[in-house]
């Protein structure tokens, strides 16, 4: 297994797996997930297995201890990233 940090060419593969994975009212939209592999892509990690992507994780840098799902309504660029 491979972990990397996510491309914009890991949309359509993320999407999938986020359309199989979760009921249409709260799976990303396709317009989100493309937000988040552009705004965040230091914060947003692809697990592949033998070339394929099998698995992702991502979310933004924050203060606070737990993350919110309003934080994943607009994502602003991490602190890093300026």
């Amino acid at each position: 297994m491979l972990i990397r940090h996510a491309r914009e060419d890991d949309w359509a593969d993320v999407v999938r797996i986020e359309q199989d994975n979760f009921s249409p009212e709260e799976a990303a939209t396709p317009e989100a997930i493309a937000e988040r592999l552009k705004t965040i892509c230091d914060t947003f990690l692809i697990a592949e297995i033998d070339g394929v992507v099998a698995g992702y994780i991502e979310g933004p840098v924050i203060a606070e201890r737990y993350l919110t799902d309003d934080l994943f309504h607009k994502v602003v660029p991490n602190a890093s990233q300026g």
